[in-house]
C-alpha cells in the first residue's frame, strides 16, 4: 500500500478514535488497540496485552457511565510511516462533566501504530502525559 493510502487509513483511525471517545463507546475504543498493545497512562502502570486491555476498557465503561464528554480533540504534529509501523506525536485536549464537576486536560501524546493484515491501522504503543488540567464545579451544581 503506498504511503498516501497508509496515511488515509491512519486518518480513519484518528476519526474513529475521536468519534468513539466523544460517544464514550469503549467497545470501539478497545477495538482500535492491537491485542498486543501497551498503554502507558500518566501515574499508572502500563496496561499490556489482550486480557489487561479488555479489563481496562471494561472498567472505564463502568466508571464513566454518568460522564458527558464536552470536548475531545487530537492534533498530531507528525505522522511517519515506516513499513508495517508508524509513529505519531501531538496533543490531546478534552473536557468532561461528571459528579457535578467539569474536568479538563491537555496531554502530550506519542503513539506507535501497527498495520493490520486488512490494511487498517491500530494503536500498538501509546504514552501520554499531562500538560495541564483543571477541575471546577459544573454550572448549576451544588457544592458543599
Amino acid at each position: 500500500m503506498p504511503e498516501n493510502q497508509d496515511l488515509q487509513a491512519i486518518e480513519a483511525l484518528h476519526r474513529k478514535d475521536v468519534e468513539a471517545s466523544k460517544a464514550r463507546d469503549f467497545e470501539t475504543l478497545r477495538g482500535l488497540i492491537d491485542d498486543d498493545g501497551v498503554l502507558m497512562p500518566p501515574g499508572e502502570p502500563p496496561c499490556r496485552g489482550r486480557e489487561a486491555l479488555d479489563d481496562a476498557f471494561g472498567s472505564m465503561k463502568d466508571q464513566h457511565q454518568n460522564v458527558e464528554v464536552l470536548e475531545y480533540e487530537q492534533h498530531f504534529e507528525e505522522v511517519v510511516v515506516l513499513g508495517e509501523y508508524a509513529f505519531e506525536w501531538g496533543t490531546l485536549t478534552g473536557s468532561q462533566r461528571g459528579d457535578g464537576q467539569i474536568m479538563a486536560g491537555r496531554y502530550h501524546l506519542m503513539r506507535i501504530l501497527k498495520k493490520q493484515p486488512d490494511g487498517a491501522w491500530k494503536v500498538y504503543r501509546s504514552i501520554w502525559n499531562e500538560i495541564e488540567s483543571t477541575t471546577e464545579p459544573a454550572p448549576g451544581s451544588h457544592q458543599d
